[in-house]
């Protein structure tokens, strides 16, 4: 086994100074429904979440990360009567999308019949317009989801649809984000970015003549009170560490969104929850992996990139193999065995500067200075079963960070 290391530190000898990242384009992302628990129509019920929302803004803010807001017509209108949005700069969401860590972007369930249950009269162009009456940007630049086999739900957007409760009012976006289904059973899940050609079997077919881009949002990485906050961080491990056992591609525009919804924004500890995601993330986001960027900031960020019209990029989330190998091979850096029982091995093609040992919860457990070795080991054996992220530093300013299973 030592002889196989060894061959495949020459093979990558150069990796760490020279080796192109495929960085991950990653923002926290929340919506806002109109069936919430919360009736944000009593004022005492909307400064409470008022409160709960800026907590979450201030580890976003905190810890440099994106936040795309994603808001229904209950909650704008809140914002106006409550703050009288309509003359106040002050109010929440002009507040919040004044920063340049968050934008609030409309997310609809448009249903214009009275006597439905779920009756809603306000579509995307009349959020667009509440929003503009909040003392936000405009227009406003990003659909917050959509139904993509259903044509009359986003293709009128292509041109500019109209407002169903004002109808003087018409809006354009640039970017449709995510691509529902009805009760989520049929969900096109997938990272990139491209212009689809319409709805259905059209959609996955990149149209530069078209004037919506979609960026994707990744397979579903949704913060609940059902799972440990350690779901949510592997995916995201387990993806970066996928993408770079990938061949560098000049046109690779991974997107993913890490997702909350409104009606748990009563669970206890989200702000804290949220900030611990953020904080075991850091490593990736130092060694350049990682780049928090809003749906605004994603969408300039390819275009001034990508000139040719024809480039786009698609990765389906059922074309994932997210298994952890028994070799972790980044960056010059050998760890082995993974899993580890005992003893974990590092090798690599430069003297380590730093090693630091992270556990699924962003605490350092374990951190100490290289003294100019290139092979090392870390005694495992007290560390508790789980995923683990070592990250390791070098002299010439490069970094590595993998995922350990124990």
């Amino acid at each position: 086994m030592k002889k196989l290391l060894l061959s495949l530190t020459i093979v990558i000898s150069g990796l760490s100074a020279s080796a192109q990242v495929m960085p991950l384009y990653l923002n926290l992302n929340s919506h806002n429904e109109t069936d919430d628990p919360n009736d944000y129509s009593i004022s005492a019920t909307y400064t409470q979440v008022k409160q709960l929302v800026l907590e979450i803004a201030d580890t976003v803010i905190a810890n440099n990360a994106r936040w795309n807001m994603q808001v229904e017509s209950n909650f704008i209108n809140a914002c106006l009567t409550h703050e009288n949005g309509f003359t106040n700069p002050n109010d929440l969401l002009d507040s919040l999308d004044d920063l340049s860590h968050i934008e609030v972007d409309p997310h609809n369930h448009f249903d214009p019949l009275p006597l439905s249950q779920t009756y809603n009269p306000y579509n995307y162009a009349d959020l667009a317009h509440l929003l503009d009456s909040c003392g936000l940007a405009v227009p406003r630049k990003n659909m917050g989801g959509f139904l993509w086999q259903t044509a009359t739900d986003w293709m009128p957007y292509q041109v500019g649809a109209q407002g169903n409760t004002y109808t003087n009012y018409t809006w354009q976006p640039n970017v449709v984000w995510c691509a529902g289904s009805p009760g989520h059973t049929n969900d096109y899940n997938v990272y990139g970015i491209w212009k689809p050609n319409g709805a259905s079997a059209q959609f996955p077919i990149h149209n530069p003549m078209r004037q919506l881009t979609c960026i994707g949002n990744g397979c579903s990485n949704v913060i609940s009170d059902s799972t440990p906050v350690s779901d949510n961080i592997t995916q995201i491990v387990d993806l970066i560490n996928y993408i770079n056992t990938l061949p560098y591609d000049p046109n690779a525009y991974w997107t993913a969104s890490i997702q909350f919804n409104f009606r748990d924004i009563n669970m206890p500890g989200l702000a804290d929850s949220i900030s611990t995601i953020f904080h075991a993330l850091q490593p990736y986001v130092n060694s350049g992996q990682i780049v928090w960027m809003t749906l605004t900031e994603k969408y300039d960020n390819w275009y001034n990139l990508h000139s040719n019209v024809n480039d786009y990029f698609q990765y389906r989330c059922d074309s994932l193999s997210l298994d952890a190998n028994e070799i972790s091979v980044l960056k010059g850096v050998l760890a082995y065995p993974n899993p580890v029982v005992d003893v974990l091995h590092l090798e690599s093609t430069s003297p380590f500067e730093t090693i630091t040992v992270y556990d699924s919860f962003g605490r350092i457990i374990h951190r100490r200075e290289g003294e100019g070795e290139t092979e090392t080991e870390l005694d495992c054996a007290s560390w508790s079963p789980g995923a683990y992220l070592v990250a390791t530093s070098f002299k010439d300013g490069t970094n590595s960070v993998q995922r350990i299973i124990r």
